[in-house]
């Protein structure tokens, strides 16, 4: 991204009060302890097992890897994962 399109963007951001990772398209992610994590602003699910949840976030692939892992609740903005969380990676 160009350093106009990034002022822009900016801006954009600051006039109309939306969070710059909105703007930007990237996820937020929240971790609450090991046990559970929030996040928003992604595509959807692509893989979901107890063990592995795989969710398109845009730019990136967020992968959680753990035991137990439940996708507890689900909107079209966020989502909430829970169980033994091990590893988050983004590729």
């Amino acid at each position: 991204m160009g350093k106009k399109t990034g002022r822009i963007k900016e801006k954009i951001s600051t006039v109309l009060s939306i969070p710059q990772e909105i703007i930007d398209d990237v996820p937020r992610i929240v971790f609450d302890s090991n046990r559970r994590v929030y996040i928003e602003n992604f595509k959807g699910i692509t893989e979901y097992s107890g063990e592995l949840i795989r969710i398109n976030a845009g730019k990136y692939v967020v992968t959680v890897v753990g035991t137990d892992l439940e996708i507890k609740t689900m909107t079209a903005e966020d989502a909430v994962i829970e169980g033994g969380i091990k590893t988050v990676d983004f590729s």
